[in-house]
């Protein structure tokens, strides 16, 4: 079409990033964010939701993210599972992801998709896993986009020593 404009992928991606994150303020809270490099976001809404955005290959560390540590390459985390958080958030990108099945965003398509991220976080493995633990370790390797986790303490230190993680990156827990 002539006169159309064609978003660049990584411009839209961050450009729903952050309608997320000022979906996620609250009249009494700010959001603070932090570009960790190109391709995480750190998000934070006062208490409510801390998570790390993945801003190219999708895999998004929702809340709670209680700390985080990174480099140029790596970024360690710790989460604290929120279930009422992963559900908002898994809803939103169910609605922002599927824009035929929720044309209208309305209150019908708002309750559908948390309904839908309802029985995905009650019934998906790698869901029932992050929520098998009171905390999860994370691993993510930037540059070759690879996520590790959620991992348990045991596993996040094994996982920690085969992929080198510098002894300069560590979490206080």
């Amino acid at each position: 079409m002539k006169g159309c404009y064609k978003m660049p992928r990584t411009t839209f991606t961050t450009t729903i990033l952050l309608i997320l994150a000022t979906l996620l303020t609250r009249c009494n809270q700010g959001t603070i964010s932090e570009e960790i490099n190109d391709t995480y976001l750190y998000v934070e809404n006062g208490d409510s939701s801390q998570a790390l955005l993945s801003t190219k290959h999708g895999i998004n560390i929702y809340a709670t993210v209680t700390e985080y540590k990174y480099n140029n390459n790596i970024i360690i985390a710790l989460q604290n599972p929120n279930f009422k958080q992963h559900k908002t958030l898994l809803a939103f990108n169910l609605r922002v992801n599927n824009r035929g099945a929720y044309p209208e965003n309305s209150k019908e398509d708002i309750r559908e998709s948390e309904r839908i991220a309802d029985s995905i976080l009650r019934n998906d493995p790698y869901y029932l896993k992050i929520f098998s633990h009171n905390k999860n370790y994370w691993i993510v390797l930037c540059k070759e986009n690879q996520t590790f986790g959620p991992l348990t303490k045991e596993e996040y230190k094994l996982k920690r020593k085969e992929l080198s993680v510098p002894g300069s990156l560590q979490l206080s827990e």
